[in-house]
């Protein structure tokens, strides 16, 4: 399952956006009306935070196919049809107009800050995991969002310590939120974890990037902010082709840098989840 939660929208237009006719591997389930506007009819997070809807009416399930070139010593050389759904609950531009704020009477207390505690609730058991887009700037909107979470994973740039340094600053000041309820006797919202980082669009092939790399993992520091060994290539044709098909890259070239790098990250993140959760 994938929630998207930032009002840009990314993973809402990237699965269930403009509708291509002439794309035989891309998914028909466009939710955008002529004007590329979302439809009235559809039902996204914004419309089950604001009027209560059950989430379930929201899932939107995208359908892609491949067949992959297989071969054993029995069989020989044969295709194998590889199928992925994936469930997916749209975003609103106007997301961030769903009243989240501390109320004036009681400054303790953030009025709607479970809304989205009840929409994980109601989901969780029928979902292995369940993925949330959202932006990591901070404010009472992000602060819900983080109240339905586990854990954190941080997409980090290597060129830009204050990717980084951001999530931290979020973490914190959610930590800080939740001491400052539970002083209060508030049960407003529990403590996130940080999963990991890993570093993304890594250009490992420039010696200042390679340098820097080199420099953080001798020191300690990735080790010390949980970061995984795993880290996703500058592949930019691949994101290109496959945002214009609108098909994952494990779908559209299961052996390209990107899709081989998500695949060893996934491993990873999943491996991460089972060892905390024993």
């Amino acid at each position: 399952m994938i929630i998207d939660a930032d009002s840009q929208c990314t993973a809402t237009k990237f699965f269930l956006g403009y509708e291509d006719y002439d794309n035989p591997y891309g998914p028909k389930t466009c939710i955008y009306g002529p004007n590329k506007e979302i439809r009235d009819d559809v039902v996204t997070l914004y419309d089950v935070l604001k009027y209560n809807i059950d989430p379930y009416q929201a899932i939107r399930t995208c359908e892609f196919y491949s067949k992959r070139r297989m071969s054993d010593k029995k069989r020989g050389i044969f295709f194998q049809k590889i199928d992925i759904r994936v469930d997916v609950i749209p975003c609103h531009d106007e997301i961030y107009d769903f009243p989240v704020y501390r109320d004036e009477k009681n400054n303790n207390i953030v009025k709607n800050v479970n809304a989205f505690v009840k929409i994980i609730d109601l989901i969780r058991r029928s979902y292995d995991y369940i993925m949330v887009d959202f932006s990591p700037s901070y404010n009472y909107y992000t602060q819900m969002i983080l109240n339905g979470l586990d854990y954190v994973i941080a997409p980090v740039s290597i060129d830009q310590s204050s990717s980084l340094e951001g999530y931290m600053e979020l973490i914190k000041k959610c930590e800080r939120e939740a001491k400052k309820a539970k002083d209060n006797n508030i049960e407003q919202q529990k403590t996130v974890n940080v999963l990991g980082a890993y570093y993304t669009e890594t250009e490992f092939y420039k010696k200042n990037a390679s340098e820097k790399y080199e420099k953080y993992r001798k020191s300690g520091m990735l080790k010390a902010m949980r970061f995984f060994d795993s880290y996703v290539r500058y592949d930019k044709s691949s994101v290109i082709e496959c945002e214009r098909l609108m098909i994952p890259a494990c779908i559209f070239s299961s052996k390209s840098k990107i899709a081989q790098d998500y695949e060893a990250l996934t491993k990873e993140i999943v491996t991460r989840v089972e060892e905390l959760n024993r």
